[in-house]
């Protein structure tokens, strides 16, 4: 399933890859949540207006076990909901018989790893793992 790794700005790894495309949005943005609440929220804020700025639709998808982080403390990100699964059911839940992943692309970014992203290098990789997928076409 994938066709791109690529490594971000601020040495965080992120996977591009081409999603399942049932959504109208151009990316699925995953992230396994491992962090503070004030981590997740500066890491999707500062993806969020990166990808506004770009005009590309996106959905985030936060990944946490019951105990990784109280759903108040996260509220009135844009576009953002998070669903409950322990690392080991990471997977099944995302690519179950009702994905959650359902943009064009899927990206894979774990919060920590992020913390210092450069977003605008991240919505760099998007456009290369779409220019590398239309050569291919």
């Amino acid at each position: 399933m994938t066709n791109s790794q690529l490594l971000a700005p601020a040495a965080a790894t992120a996977a591009v890859v081409p999603g399942l495309g049932q959504s109208g949005v151009d990316l699925t943005l995953i992230l396994p949540v491992h962090g503070s609440a004030a981590t997740v929220r500066t890491v999707v804020e500062r993806l969020s207006e990166a990808l506004y700025a770009q005009c590309i639709s996106f959905e985030v998808v936060g990944v946490a076990d019951a105990d990784a982080l109280a759903a108040d403390e996260v509220n009135g990100l844009p576009l953002t909901r998070f669903v409950r699964a322990d690392d080991a059911d990471i997977d099944a839940t995302l690519f179950s018989d009702n994905p959650v992943a359902t943009g064009r692309w899927i990206a894979v970014l774990d919060v920590e790893a992020a913390a210092e992203i450069d977003a605008y290098g991240f919505v760099e990789l998007l456009h290369q793992a779409r220019e590398r997928s239309a050569g291919r076409a």
